[in-house]
Protein backbone atom coordinates (compact mmCIF):
# COMPACT_ATOMS: atom_id res chain seq x y z
CA UNK A 1 0.00 0.00 0.00
CA UNK A 2 3.05 2.24 0.20
CA UNK A 3 3.67 4.15 -2.97
CA UNK A 4 7.34 4.62 -3.65
CA UNK A 5 8.24 8.26 -4.20
CA UNK A 6 10.84 8.90 -6.92
CA UNK A 7 14.16 10.47 -5.89
CA UNK A 8 13.71 14.18 -6.80
CA UNK A 9 17.33 15.14 -6.09
CA UNK A 10 18.48 13.85 -9.51
CA UNK A 11 17.14 13.74 -13.02
CA UNK A 12 16.24 10.46 -14.69
CA UNK A 13 19.26 10.26 -16.97
CA UNK A 14 21.78 11.59 -14.45
CA UNK A 15 24.45 9.06 -13.58
CA UNK A 16 24.64 7.85 -10.03
CA UNK A 17 28.40 7.73 -9.91
CA UNK A 18 29.20 10.92 -11.80
CA UNK A 19 32.19 12.90 -10.68
CA UNK A 20 31.54 16.18 -8.89
CA UNK A 21 31.40 19.37 -10.95
CA UNK A 22 34.66 21.21 -11.35
CA UNK A 23 34.80 24.77 -10.16
CA UNK A 24 35.97 27.16 -12.85
CA UNK A 25 37.91 30.22 -11.90
CA UNK A 26 36.04 33.24 -13.15
CA UNK A 27 38.17 36.29 -13.73
CA UNK A 28 36.27 39.44 -12.89
CA UNK A 29 36.80 42.24 -15.38
CA UNK A 30 38.88 45.08 -14.04
CA UNK A 31 37.21 48.49 -14.09
CA UNK A 32 38.59 50.79 -16.74
CA UNK A 33 40.92 53.44 -15.53
CA UNK A 34 39.61 56.93 -16.03
CA UNK A 35 41.58 58.46 -18.83
CA UNK A 36 43.01 61.88 -18.08
CA UNK A 37 44.18 64.07 -20.88
CA UNK A 38 47.38 66.09 -20.68
CA UNK A 39 45.46 69.35 -20.88
CA UNK A 40 43.24 68.25 -17.98
CA UNK A 41 46.28 67.69 -15.78
CA UNK A 42 47.73 71.07 -16.78
CA UNK A 43 44.46 72.87 -16.09
CA UNK A 44 44.04 71.29 -12.68
CA UNK A 45 47.65 71.92 -11.79
CA UNK A 46 47.43 75.54 -12.93
CA UNK A 47 44.27 76.34 -10.96
CA UNK A 48 45.30 74.52 -7.79
CA UNK A 49 48.89 75.71 -7.70
CA UNK A 50 49.26 78.41 -5.03
CA UNK A 51 51.26 81.47 -6.00
CA UNK A 52 54.31 82.74 -4.13
CA UNK A 53 53.10 86.34 -3.88
CA UNK A 54 50.37 86.59 -1.18
CA UNK A 55 48.59 89.42 -2.99
CA UNK A 56 48.60 87.53 -6.30
CA UNK A 57 47.36 84.41 -4.49
CA UNK A 58 44.50 86.36 -2.94
CA UNK A 59 43.59 87.79 -6.36
CA UNK A 60 43.71 84.29 -7.90
CA UNK A 61 41.42 82.89 -5.20
CA UNK A 62 39.04 85.82 -5.64
CA UNK A 63 38.94 85.24 -9.40
CA UNK A 64 38.19 81.53 -8.88
CA UNK A 65 35.37 82.40 -6.47
CA UNK A 66 33.93 84.94 -8.91
CA UNK A 67 34.08 82.46 -11.80
CA UNK A 68 32.29 79.84 -9.70
CA UNK A 69 29.66 82.38 -8.61
CA UNK A 70 29.12 83.50 -12.20
CA UNK A 71 28.73 79.90 -13.39
CA UNK A 72 26.22 79.21 -10.62
CA UNK A 73 24.24 82.35 -11.44
CA UNK A 74 24.24 81.55 -15.16
CA UNK A 75 22.98 78.04 -14.42
CA UNK A 76 20.34 79.39 -12.04
CA UNK A 77 18.95 81.87 -14.55
CA UNK A 78 19.10 79.42 -17.42
CA UNK A 79 21.73 81.02 -19.60
CA UNK A 80 21.69 78.67 -22.56
CA UNK A 81 23.65 80.58 -25.21
CA UNK A 82 26.54 78.20 -25.82
CA UNK A 83 29.01 77.88 -23.02
CA UNK A 84 28.35 81.41 -21.77
CA UNK A 85 31.83 82.75 -22.48
CA UNK A 86 32.27 86.48 -22.54
CA UNK A 87 34.53 86.73 -25.58
CA UNK A 88 35.54 90.31 -24.81
CA UNK A 89 37.07 89.44 -21.44
CA UNK A 90 37.89 85.73 -21.77
CA UNK A 91 41.63 85.01 -21.75
CA UNK A 92 42.30 81.40 -22.76
CA UNK A 93 45.35 79.85 -21.13
CA UNK A 94 45.09 76.09 -21.54
CA UNK A 95 44.46 73.95 -24.60
CA UNK A 96 40.92 73.26 -23.35
CA UNK A 97 40.32 77.01 -22.95
CA UNK A 98 41.42 77.62 -26.55
CA UNK A 99 39.17 74.79 -27.79
CA UNK A 100 36.20 76.31 -25.93
CA UNK A 101 37.09 79.76 -27.25
CA UNK A 102 37.26 78.51 -30.86
CA UNK A 103 33.96 76.63 -30.52
CA UNK A 104 32.26 79.73 -29.11
CA UNK A 105 33.63 81.91 -31.94
CA UNK A 106 32.35 79.48 -34.55
CA UNK A 107 28.94 79.17 -32.88
CA UNK A 108 28.46 82.92 -32.57
CA UNK A 109 30.04 84.31 -35.72
CA UNK A 110 30.42 81.64 -38.40
CA UNK A 111 27.43 79.30 -38.15
CA UNK A 112 24.81 82.08 -38.42
CA UNK A 113 26.13 82.89 -41.93
CA UNK A 114 26.13 79.33 -43.30
CA UNK A 115 23.21 80.08 -45.67
CA UNK A 116 24.93 83.09 -47.19
CA UNK A 117 26.12 82.88 -50.80
CA UNK A 118 29.55 84.16 -49.64
CA UNK A 119 29.97 81.56 -46.89
CA UNK A 120 32.74 79.78 -48.80
CA UNK A 121 34.73 83.02 -48.91
CA UNK A 122 34.45 83.31 -45.14
CA UNK A 123 35.63 79.73 -44.65
CA UNK A 124 38.56 80.12 -47.07
CA UNK A 125 39.75 83.29 -45.32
Amino acid sequence: AGVQQPDMSKFKDEDEGSEPEQQHDVVKPQPKKKETKKWMKAEVAEKDKPLDDPIAEKMRQQRLVEEADFAAAAELFGKSSGSGLNLATFLPKTVKDFEDYAAELVDRFVIPHKDSKNFKVLIKA
